[in-house]
């Protein structure tokens, strides 16, 4: 799932609908997914690539990485 795959609200809404009811066993994504969802029956999430955004020119990386793991947990 990524702006490209859910570029209008009915196919986001479509996807998350999907994974909630079970019709889907896993969701693959950028950092879209991460935001504000809570999927009880989830037991296992990867985060590939954490440290990536650690690198970027911006004095607010560390805090935005953190931030962004913190939703993922």
């Amino acid at each position: 799932m990524d702006t490209d795959t859910a570029s209008s609200k009915l196919s986001y809404d479509r996807m998350l609908g999907a994974f909630r009811a079970h019709e889907a066993d896993v969701l693959l994504g950028t950092q879209m997914v991460t935001k504000g969802h809570d999927f009880p029956k989830v037991t296992l999430v990867g985060v590939l690539l954490a440290d990536t955004s650690l690198y970027v020119n911006d004095f607010r990386s560390s805090e935005r990485t953190f931030s962004l793991l913190a939703q993922v947990i």
